[in-house]
């Protein structure tokens, strides 16, 4: 960092004609950047340039032999020093900042030449802070950060940094960590955040494992919604297949009914009937049957009840075979015994 003489320039001498001013090509000059100055030294003396345009034929211009582009705003300026710390093959890196405004520019170039070394000369001829630093390891960075803050500190407020032409501020400290320290911390904060995310897909893997533990629980139906939502198997694939298996169970259903109904011997097997007829009537309506087929049963086996106006011959009830007769006929089939082992 180049403050606040930003540039400098030595100027060739002016040829001087008869009859005719003296002019310098000011395309010769540095550019004047916002913020700042051109000071000329004419001879032994410092002068500002007048003015902002200059054309060429200004005494001070035309006799110059030498200018300086000076930056007047007000800058932070920091100041680089290595401290010995209690090892002797380590330092501590020290960078003080400091407030800067340049208050006269001719002064200040006419006796100052670079400003930033000037501030480190500065620092360093502090010896109580090279006494103090060599108290702490760089393991210790924070407790020499905080001492040596504080010496920097009060040594600026007893005995200021004054210069001429320039106004001067302490603004900064700042103990820096060396490259070498500095790598092995991140190495060890790279190594932490690897541990860290190791951490967590272990136990997002753990949470998964769990869900899809409780998934294989809740079943085969609980298990294809998984398959779904993870795109593995359609909607229409798991809609279709689900269907189809039910289709064959009420199928078989059907095929048991029908046998037991072919052969007469549904109250024989161990098997409720009137169960089976509800469950396949709830598979093909959709939805459970109010009255069962129980409950019709149980219906038919109660006395009819007289109809008014017809005879009682009339309303005597058809004659059925009987339980015995039933029972003699199942005695005399083998089917039966088919029909439970397909069950």
């Amino acid at each position: 960092m180049l403050y606040p003489i930003i540039e400098e320039l030595q100027l060739h001498e002016v040829r001087r004609g008869l009859f005719r001013r003296s002019r310098r090509d000011v395309g010769q000059l540095p550019r004047q950047r916002p913020g700042t100055v051109l000071v000329f030294q004419v001879n032994n003396s410092y002068v500002v340039a007048p003015g902002q345009r200059l054309r060429g034929d200004e005494p001070v211009v035309v006799n110059a032999a030498s200018v300086s582009v000076v930056d007047v705003r007000q800058r932070m300026v920091p100041a680089h020093i290595a401290l010995p710390s209690a090892n002797p093959a380590n330092a501590f890196a020290v960078r003080v900042t400091f407030s800067c405004r340049v208050r006269d520019a001719e002064t200040f170039v006419a006796t100052h030449a670079d400003l930033i070394d000037e501030l480190a000369s500065y620092l360093r001829q502090d010896r109580q802070l090279r006494v103090l630093s060599t108290s702490f390891t760089l393991d210790q960075l924070a407790d020499a950060h905080d001492a040596l803050s504080a010496q920097i500190e009060a040594r600026f407020s007893l005995k200021p940094l004054a210069m001429e032409g320039i106004e001067i501020t302490l603004n900064d400290v700042d103990v820096l960590t060396p490259e070498d320290v500095a790598e092995f911390e991140r190495s060890r904060q790279q190594v932490h955040r690897q541990q860290v995310l190791e951490k967590l897909h272990r136990d997002f893997d753990r949470a998964e494992a769990d869900l899809i533990e409780k998934i294989l629980d809740r079943g085969p139906r609980a298990v294809e919604a998984l398959a779904i939502r993870l795109g593995e198997v359609s909607v229409g694939n798991a809609t279709t297949r689900s269907y189809g298996e039910a289709d064959k169970s009420t199928a078989r259903l059907l095929e048991i009914l029908t046998n037991l109904a072919t052969y007469g011997h549904a109250d024989q097997v161990s098997v409720d009937t009137a169960l089976v007829i509800d469950e396949i009537v709830t598979r093909i309506t959709g939805k459970p049957q109010s009255v069962t087929y129980r409950d019709a049963a149980a219906a038919d086996d109660e006395p009819a009840k007289p109809i008014a106006g017809r005879p009682a011959a009339a309303q005597a009830p058809i004659k059925t075979e009987t339980r015995q007769d039933e029972e003699d006929a199942w005695r005399g089939s083998s089917k039966p015994q088919e029909i439970e082992d397909d069950l």
